[in-house]
């Protein structure tokens, strides 16, 4: 029944009954519904005010003991209509009570139209206090919601936060480690190095250091990109269990409803109305009487209350929105009870202003109106907090992409930049002419300058296609002898593909690497081609001497993720050639 009808689960659910019940309904229990007429208590009057007072009291404490007991939170069995028969006896019971506390204190008192005034105070009941319930439900999820909303968006905050400052730790882990491993090679050897000697240990600190740790890094971005172990919750994650967020403050919820308040539509809250108004006429003067005005009254709150709807629809402060609408909800029930007493008149009756009818009817509707704004803001942060969940999904594979591609970048700098620098100052010392002569300050040289900018080329993205490529040339053309030769057209397309120009500058990366370390490291043929038939980009690097062990042991992270981003590659041997062919799509 809930599910079908949600208003029901929140009229009867676990606050069918709060200290708010009690509340909202004081100021008519004590003026409109306590039946003042019967009570003659002579002088002070607020000797009826007391007794008025007394009733609601003592019926505070049934609904009290009621909420822990037949309406306790979390009983489900026939709840709603436990809380209708309940609410139904204290509107029967309302005016007899008042009477026998009269009777008790010795002051006079006479029940009056019995089945009249039970009647109003029943259906008053059963309406008020679901609305009541309806209202306060609405609100207490509202609030749960915005704290949850809360919650979530300062959780997205703190992993993007925690995100800049994870990859920041990694730099900087990474720039002190290989610095270190570095430094903890160059510590076996002595000073006054001779060529031979200075070559071959930067070629170890390319092999031993270097290329080992770019494979570690390589295969750890692997690994946490598959298994997503960078992307579990941390504090930012456990923000809204762990309960880091306070409630949303009243004032703040108060001012959301009412920034939200807009009239109701007419017909709504005139039926509901109606439904205070004809069973009071019925048991009070007749089916002919109820039958005659009740059209009568429901034609003057649905026109009344469609031009506050127009006149409220207009209005875009809200203050002066909210003034609005009650100055014309008031208006309209005065003009209502205006015409029921001169109808009354009319019929023989003696004529009775209804001022319950004006102190209730704007009640009704604001009840109304704040229950629709209510929903509307609560489908509205509903629909803001589940897209806050998705973005802190969203964030948090963020955040292990980036912990992933910062890995793979720093792998990237040391297997492409740094080993190539290490390996071109080693072939640079081999090939040198003259006799042996102290590099220690060569060894020196390139270590600094590696160790210098090395944080600021893994937080640089990498360069354009053509920039790329003459800096990979330039760096290799010292130590050795390339044949370069590009097709024109490669140019364009790398431009427009920054993709594949990455990929393509990674292929003559590892192509110049294997030169060095398949090949005899002299002379280098190196070809870029465009396959127009099918829109390929060829990479083919070239170069003297054998292949040694097979590659497909161990291929190493070079050719690892040249196979991730191209279509086709392969490392073979070629008449004494090693041969590198890198295929783009």
């Amino acid at each position: 029944m809930t599910g079908r009808y949600p208003w029901i689960g929140r009229a009867f659910g676990d606050n069918a009954i709060t200290v708010w019940s009690w509340l909202l309904t004081l100021p008519f229990a004590v003026t409109v519904m306590a039946g003042y007429e019967f009570l003659h208590v002579g002088r002070p009057p607020f000797r009826a005010f007391l007794i008025a007072l007394s009733v609601h009291v003592l019926l505070g404490g049934v609904l009290l003991a009621a909420r822990w007991t037949v309406l306790r939170p979390g009983r489900g069995r026939h709840r709603a209509l436990t809380a209708l028969l309940l609410f139904a006896a204290i509107g029967v019971v309302r005016p007899l009570l008042a009477v026998a506390i009269a009777a008790q204190t010795g002051l006079m008192a006479t029940p009056g139209d019995v089945l009249s005034r039970a009647t109003i105070n029943v259906v008053s009941a059963v309406v008020l206090l679901p609305l009541i319930a309806v209202v306060v439900d609405i609100l207490r999820e509202h609030g749960e919601v915005q704290r949850r909303l809360i919650a979530a968006r300062a959780a997205v905050e703190e992993r993007r936060v925690d995100a800049d400052r994870r990859v920041d730790v990694l730099r900087a882990e990474f720039t002190t480690t290989i610095a270190q491993r570095i430094d903890a090679t160059m510590d076996t050897v002595g000073d006054g190095l001779g060529t031979a000697d200075a070559a071959l240990l930067l070629r170890r600190i390319s092999d031993d250091v270097v290329r080992p740790m770019s494979h570690e890094l390589f295969r750890d971005a692997e690994t946490a990109d598959a298994d997503g172990s960078d992307a579990g919750d941390g504090p930012a994650g456990d923000a809204t269990s762990a309960g880091i967020v306070r409630p949303v403050r009243l004032t703040e919820r108060l001012r959301k409803v009412a920034s939200g308040l807009q009239p109701d539509p007419p017909i709504v809250i005139a039926l509901v109305y109606l439904v205070f108004v004809f069973p009071h006429l019925l048991t009070t003067y007749g089916a002919a009487v109820a039958v005659i005005l009740t059209p009568v009254i429901g034609g003057i709150y649905l026109a009344g209350n469609a031009a506050t709807y127009s006149i409220g629809s207009r209005i875009g402060n809200a203050a002066w929105r909210i003034t609005a609408i009650v100055t014309c909800y008031t208006a309209v029930a005065l003009l209502a009870a205006l015409e029921s007493s001169a109808a009354l008149s009319a019929f023989g009756h003696s004529a009775q202003f209804y001022w319950a009818e004006v102190a209730s009817y704007p009640f009704v509707a604001i009840v109304i109106a704040v229950i629709r704004s209510v929903s509307v803001q609560l489908h509205s942060d509903e629909d803001a907090l589940a897209g806050s969940l998705r973005e802190r999904v969203r964030v948090a594979s963020r955040a292990q992409r980036r912990l992933a591609d910062a890995r793979l970048r720093m792998s990237h700098v040391l297997h492409s930049a740094v080993q190539a620098e290490l390996i071109a100052a080693s072939l640079g010392l081999r090939s040198g002419a003259g006799p042996e002569r102290d590099a220690s300050a060569v060894v020196t040289e390139t270590v600094a300058g590696i160790k210098t900018d090395l944080l600021a080329r893994i937080r640089e993205e990498p360069a354009p296609a053509r920039a790329g490529i003459e800096a990979i040339l330039t760096l290799w053309g010292s130590a050795l002898r390339i044949e370069v030769g590009v097709e024109d057209d490669v140019w364009e397309l790398l431009d427009d593909d920054p993709a594949r120009a990455a990929s393509v500058v990674d292929a003559l990366s590892e192509g110049l690497t294997n030169a060095v370390r398949h090949g005899r490291g002299t002379a280098v043929d190196l070809r870029i081609i465009h396959d127009a038939e099918r829109d390929l980009v060829v990479v083919e690097v070239r170069s003297e001497g054998p292949l040694g062990e097979s590659p497909s042991s161990d291929p190493g992270i070079g050719l690892d993720a040249l196979r991730r981003s191209a279509s086709a590659v392969s490392l073979r041997s070629d008449d004494e050639h090693v041969v590198l062919t890198v295929t783009v799509g």
